[in-house]
């Protein structure tokens, strides 16, 4: 290591075999790192610190150093870096999960590999005969990519983006552009949604496929995946999702099978009547109290304190898949017993009022009701104040606008 500090090989040339052969046996024996490394002696610190501060000719060296078996430094890394990314490319935010519900987790991760997937995208985009992005098709590009410009504004950035003045983009330029925009000079990030279900997992792949989805609305599937019936999943490229609140979903024409309560209307919320609800409701959700204690803590009832003690829970429903008269697997409400409350069908009011429960939020920057991290209503009392919703309490939450459009729309 000192020979390497005091002089090191502009050329791998110059980096004799056995010096060569130490150097990838040093990088790729962690337990001699280990050893070899102490307060004193930081053997893995020196060799950082070398590879940061040393000349782009002697980092090239050290990475193409191979050992007696022609294994080369930088393979070792590529090997290393491949196994501890997931599927080998993406790094994931494992702590800090945008969504978690009984059925999906949502997180974002770094793609390690965006830059590949960029050239793979100029070689559509291009003219096979001169490799390179006409000025016209590139401004089509720009749409596939949910990049919007007028017409000044565009001829404005693309006289900053053809950089070489030919009036075209070359592939150089494209990968210029599409970190510069795309990823603000950032590591570009993406978004995995793991879902525990594979017949929700195809559900929605299809339907995404099926529709022409607004992708500067709808975030896009990159990339699916399917584990054998272990792990679904599909990556989604990041557009602005921030912690978008999940709406109702709806299951053979009800709504409530999946949810996230904190922005469900009013007749979603049901007060039970009394020991025999509360034993129906009970007994329906049995095997979700035993066997899933997740789901059952979104689902449980929540209770309000005071002089009369009261019970609400959600009027969800548990599923399960009928073959319709087409031969196509639906899911339908489960019926092994009865449950306490009505089941409410879909209708456009459910959405209408969850839209209106983020715009609230975007316009006073605090939720309609107390919700946790996964904007489900945390205690009883905020259940029963989605239940007793009135006038009086609209009319309460209307003040804290300021904007009269919006409060003249949420008044709707």
């Amino acid at each position: 290591m000192d020979n390497l500090r005091t002089s090191p090989p502009l050329t791998l040339n110059a980096f004799t075999p056995a010096e060569q052969n130490g150097w990838v046996e040093l990088v790729s024996d962690s337990a001699l790192l280990s050893d070899l490394s102490s307060e004193d002696c930081n053997l893995l610190q020196l060799s950082l610190d070398l590879i940061q501060s040393c000349l782009l000719p002697v980092a090239e060296a050290l990475a193409k150093a191979a050992d007696v078996t022609g294994r080369e430094a930088i393979d070792l890394a590529k090997a290393l870096q491949s196994r501890l990314l997931f599927l080998g490319r993406y790094e994931l935010f494992k702590e800090h999960a945008i969504h978690k519900s009984a059925t999906c987790v949502v997180m974002k991760a770094y793609d390690e590999h965006a830059e590949e997937d960029y050239r793979e995208q100029f070689k559509k985009f291009a003219d096979s005969s001169t490799n390179r992005i006409t000025k016209e098709d590139f401004h089509s590009t720009l749409l596939t990519l949910g990049v919007t410009l007028d017409a000044t504004l565009f001829e404005e950035k693309f006289a900053i983006w053809d950089a070489d003045h030919s009036n075209t983009i070359s592939e150089d330029e494209y990968i210029k552009f599409c970190k510069e925009q795309l990823d603000n000079n950032q590591r570009h990030e993406v978004v995995f949604k793991f879902m525990k279900n594979k017949d929700q997992f195809d559900r929605e792949i299809d339907a995404r496929e099926k529709n022409d989805l607004d992708s500067k609305f709808v975030v896009g599937v990159n990339y699916k995946y399917d584990s054998t019936n272990e792990v679904f999943l599909s990556a989604l490229k990041q557009a602005n999702l921030g912690d978008a609140p999940m709406c109702t979903d709806s299951t053979a024409f009800y709504a409530g099978a999946k949810f996230s309560s904190g922005v469900l209307p009013p007749e979603m919320i049901y007060a039970l009547k009394g020991d025999d609800d509360l034993k129906t409701f009970e007994t329906y959700f049995a095997d979700v109290m035993k066997s899933d204690p997740e789901l059952w803590d979104k689902i449980q009832p929540k209770v309000k304190k005071g002089r009369k003690e009261e019970k609400y829970v959600v009027k969800t429903f548990l599923t399960t898949l009928i073959e319709d008269e087409d031969g196509d697997l639906i899911e339908q409400p489960r019926s092994q017993s009865p449950l306490p409350y009505q089941l409410v069908r879909s209708s456009p009011s459910l959405d209408i009022w969850s839209f209106g429960t983020i715009l609230y939020a975007l316009c006073t920057g605090s939720p309609l009701f107390t919700v946790n991290r996964d904007d489900d209503l945390k205690e009883g009392v905020d259940m029963h104040k989605v239940a007793t919703w009135d006038d009086a309490k609209k009319i309460k939450s209307l003040a804290e606008i300021n904007d009269p459009m919006a409060k003249d729309l949420l008044s709707k």
